[in-house]
């Protein structure tokens, strides 16, 4: 296994970034396959994984993810990649700083599968994030369904409109400018049933005391009457890493995972 830090340079962000990096290790010991419940699988030149894209809070940390939760644990016992980029503009209103946005949905997961034997079918691809990374996370697959398949949330506002309304910054925008907007999820969704195109499966979650509670039920009551079910996971605790180390193992429960390296052709 391997964690590695990468810092390169950013044509959409125009300057350089950090990345953080975490890759299984390439064939499991006896004990993890008798303790895990599977086979011995060895990689092979051309095989690829299954990535998770971690999302941090608004913070522009890419480690917060490895240091307040498991998710190593969880990618090691599950052979998956994991690939956490510094973020610090989820609504693209930041006149200075880069373009985020196309960064994470286009840049850089081009740049990793070149770099990694990352699967580039969105089946194999997962974007959780956390606090407003969550609203971000579902931003992206919204808009980019052929990248990634599954999008999880814990502790993010899906009803934006809602949230922005009592908790507004200068680096986002008004609530009443959200609705129809490329930054309105309820819309990138719509547009995507109009299309035809598949609906990534969503999971959020957030603790009973959690300020983003009512947005996301909110959420959960629109995506349901677009016909949409979600995977809603609910517990104690507040806006905080305490509950979302388990939100993240739920999360990882409900995935499709494959457990291995496997040989991918491109969708």
């Amino acid at each position: 296994m391997a964690f590695i830090k990468m810092n390169l340079k950013s044509e959409c962000l125009g300057m350089n970034t950090n990345v953080g990096v975490f890759m299984p290790k390439l064939k499991n010991d006896k004990d993890e396959e008798e303790k895990y419940g599977f086979g011995e699988r060895a990689f092979e030149p051309g095989m690829k994984y299954q990535v998770m894209w971690l999302i941090d809070g608004g913070c522009n940390n890419f480690f917060k993810w490895y240091q307040y939760t498991n998710i190593t644990k969880e990618a090691q016992q599950n052979s998956f990649i994991t690939i956490s980029p510094m973020a610090r503009d989820y609504t693209s209103m930041r006149k200075a700083g880069g373009d985020y946005f196309h960064y994470i949905t286009e840049e850089l997961p081009e740049l990793m599968r070149f770099l990694l034997p990352a699967s580039p079918n969105a089946e194999d691809n997962f974007i959780i994030g956390a606090s407003f990374g969550g609203y971000f996370a579902y931003r992206c697959a919204l808009s980019h369904p052929e990248t990634y398949g599954y999008v999880g949330a814990v502790g993010g506002p899906l009803d934006v409109v809602y949230d922005l309304k009592d908790h507004r910054t200068p680096h986002t925008p008004k609530a009443e400018d959200v609705p129809g907007s490329d930054l309105d999820l309820f819309t990138l969704l719509k547009r995507l049933q109009d299309s035809g195109r598949p609906v990534p499966k969503m999971f959020h979650s957030m603790g009973n005391d959690d300020f983003t509670w009512e947005a996301n039920i909110n959420a959960r009551r629109i995506f349901q009457e677009m016909g949409v079910q979600t995977k809603l996971v609910t517990g104690p605790g507040a806006h905080n890493w305490d509950p979302w180390q388990g939100f993240l193992e739920e999360f990882v429960k409900w995935l499709p995972l494959k457990r291995g390296p496997f040989w991918a052709e491109e969708d």
